[in-house]
This record gives C-alpha cells, structure tokens and sequence, in this order.
C-alpha cells in the first residue's frame, strides 16, 4: 500500500487527510486512483506540490516517478499570496 496524505487546501476538498493506493506503480496512477475516491481532479492534483518520501517529485521523474509499498506521497496546496 501506497500512503497519501493531503495537505492545506486540499485536505479539506478531499474531506479527508490519508488515503490508502494499492495499484499504481507510478505518481500518475496514484493520481488516477486518488481521483476514484476523492472530488479532485487529476488535472487539479497536477498543480499540487508533490513529494515521494520527502522528496520533491521535480527531483525525481516527476509524474513519473515510480513508487512502491510503504511508500508515502504527500500533496500540499501550491502557495500563493503576497
């Protein structure tokens, strides 16, 4: 299992904080498979900051990057303000 645990804005569109991924051997068939159980888009969740066991997916393979059990990707809400 592949945890994912939601962050800022998203937690709360998502009404809920971790979920739990069994199929996906990539970031973007976590995203698909997030997008089954949650009323984010994958297009949304592309915009998010993205980290595969505390490291940011744009240090890896991006949407690519591979991941396996234990696992644990965190989406945070991108900051804006000023």
């Amino acid at each position: 299992m592949i945890t994912v645990k939601l962050y800022g804005l998203y937690r709360l569109k998502a009404e809920k904080t971790d979920y739990e991924i069994s199929k996906a051997n990539n970031l973007s068939n976590v995203l698909a498979e997030l997008e089954t159980k949650t009323k984010v888009s994958v297009k949304e969740w592309a915009k998010a900051v993205i980290y595969i066991n505390g490291v940011a997916i744009d240090k890896l393979n991006m949407f690519k990057s591979k991941v396996k059990d234990g696992d644990e990707v965190a989406i945070l809400s991108p900051a804006s303000g000023g």
